[in-house]
């Protein structure tokens, strides 16, 4: 039951992020998210491309912390997300 109420609120915040988006700023959005979330990102990907056409997605798939490394060394990126929280400082 938590896994499924976590899921639920990954995928809620998931798409309230790309709806931020706004279609206005047509062109690349990269999006860097933890391996475990490669399905969910991707099925989400399908949804908000299907809406908003001109907006391309780039995805970025790694460990947490290999993501923050890129991070901080200036890779961009438009969106991050971790699966979940920890010291990751």
């Amino acid at each position: 039951m938590i896994f499924k109420r976590t899921g639920l609120a990954l995928v809620a915040s998931m798409s309230l992020l790309l709806a931020a988006i706004s279609p206005a700023q047509a062109g690349e959005v990269t999006v860097s998210g933890a391996a475990s979330l490669t399905n969910a990102f991707r099925e989400l990907g399908t949804v908000f491309q299907a809406r908003h056409p001109a907006t391309k997605l780039q995805f970025n798939f790694a460990s947490s912390d290999t993501l923050l490394q890129q991070i901080a060394k200036g890779a961009p990126v438009d969106v991050f997300c971790l699966r979940r929280p920890g010291n990751h400082g």
